[in-house]
């Protein structure tokens, strides 16, 4: 009787071992329980899930990159179109600056000599003046009045006229001395203000260009991210045709079994 109990006890034991074997046993090797296909078929089909919900937000996050570097390469086409721009106006006032340093060097050669003239030609005049001033009894019509013959009348008006023409002269002489003196001293002026643009300019294209490469930096990181995205974005293509291929022998499987 005790020698059937432990021969009992050892049938009992060996088929709770092959239990064990059997429900752990691993796919492919012949042993397997009931529904562990439909389990990962079902498994299958949800990491396919992740990997296509993976896969959409990569699409829409590639896309977005192409966008922003394309409206960023736009950008940067446009801050090149800007610099261009600041460069000739920037060549063409350093060319009126040019010309105006050489007018400024020529004038104030001369301009010494023009305040010189003009202090001679306006003491001429006051000389003049106070000459005909002190002769104010000797007027033209005297001159005139007092001519013995015709011909020492029209002397006489020839001499007023070239006097008078000579007055004139020397007015207009002195006029223009003055106009020449303020026009060089203006120089000085318009020099400044050309020379003020200039550093504004120069001030722009600094800015500018600090704009400009801090985009082309982040058009670079955008194509380092692009670059990376892209390349997630084929790997999870990849990664979904494998898990299309397992479901398809899963479902091939569970066929199998359904009809065994």
């Amino acid at each position: 009787m005790a020698h059937r109990r432990i021969k009992r006890g050892i049938s009992v034991v060996l088929i709770l071992f092959m239990l064990v074997i059997y429900v752990n046993a691993p796919f492919g090797n012949g042993i397997r329980a009931f529904g562990d296909t439909v389990t990962d078929l079902n498994q299958a089909k949800d990491k396919q899930d992740q990997l296509s919900s993976q896969y959409e937000d990569t699409k829409k996050q590639l896309e977005q990159l192409q966008q922003e570097s394309a409206d960023t390469k736009s950008y940067i086409e446009q801050l090149d179109g800007k610099m261009s721009t600041l460069d000739s106006s920037l060549q063409s006032l350093n060319t009126q600056i040019e010309d105006m340093q050489n007018q400024i060097e020529e004038a104030r050669v001369n301009l010494e000599q023009a305040e010189i003239d003009a202090d001679v030609q306006y003491d001429s005049m006051k000389l003049r003046i106070q000459f005909m001033y002190e002769r104010n009894e000797d007027t033209y019509l005297d001159i005139l009045l007092s001519s013995s013959s015709l011909a020492d009348l029209l002397n006489k008006a020839d001499y007023i006229t070239k006097i008078s023409e000579y007055d004139r002269q020397k007015l207009q002489e002195y006029e223009e001395t003055i106009q020449y003196i303020e026009q060089t001293k203006n120089l000085e002026s318009d020099y400044a203000e050309l020379d003020t643009m200039k550093i504004s300019l120069e001030d722009q294209k600094s800015a500018l260009a600090l704009v400009q490469q801090a985009k082309e930096q982040e058009l670079a990181a955008l194509s380092t991210q692009t670059t990376q995205t892209a390349s997630t974005k084929a790997q999870l293509e990849k990664e979904m045709q494998e898990q299309e291929n397992e479901i398809l022998n899963l479902v091939a499987k569970k066929q199998q079994e359904d009809a065994a």
